[in-house]
């Protein structure tokens, strides 16, 4: 069972074969298997990106981060000379929003937040499960600092790739949807 959850888990991201590290592909696996178990969505393709944007799948969302990130990530080795450690960078965005997987619920035709939605920021989630799966203390960091609502800011230079790629994107989306940018709010 726990084979044929994971085969699905790579279909949808299949980002995750590029570890190189056995142990983080398998933490990573845990996690989103653990969101398929206990959240409110059965399917990853049926988890939106945001009661606001439920058009835009979460797998969506994450792909197109990771596609970003990996991208920032090479200009700033070959133009800083800074060095980016892939497999965290990836596990970083492959889990960010983790916590969104619990936070929203369908209820008629759109989305609502769920109990833990409502309780919790879907960072706080999100590295509350990853932890509960073994993650490094890093990966937590980064999971839990890449939203603007958190309380801290990215002490490593992945949490910076990740936060920027991941608000593109969302300002992308409400832009695209008419809505007011998070760039804009204040």
């Amino acid at each position: 069972m726990e084979k044929k959850i994971y085969e699905e888990i790579t279909k949808v991201f299949p980002a995750i074969e590029k570890f190189k590290d056995a142990d983080l592909k398998e933490q990573v696996l845990k996690c989103w298997a653990r969101a398929l178990k206990e959240g409110s969505f059965k399917n990853l393709e049926d988890m939106p990106f945001s009661g606001e944007i439920s058009e835009t799948s979460l797998p969506s969302h994450i792909n197109w981060v990771l596609e970003v990130a990996l991208f920032m990530a090479d200009l700033v080795e070959k133009r800083m000379g800074l060095s980016v450690n892939r497999d965290l960078l990836i596990a970083s965005v492959l889990l960010h929003d983790l916590g969104k997987a619990f936070e929203y619920e369908k209820k008629g035709d759109g989305y609502v937040k769920s109990e833990i939605g409502k309780k919790f920021m879907h960072g706080f989630w999100g590295t509350h499960i990853a932890l509960e799966q073994g993650v490094s203390q890093d990966l937590a960091h980064l999971i839990s600092t890449h939203s603007k609502d958190s309380p801290t800011h990215p002490r490593l230079i992945e949490g910076i790739i990740l936060h920027y790629a991941d608000f593109a994107h969302a300002d992308i989306l409400r832009f695209q949807k008419g809505l007011e940018t998070f760039l804009s709010l204040k």
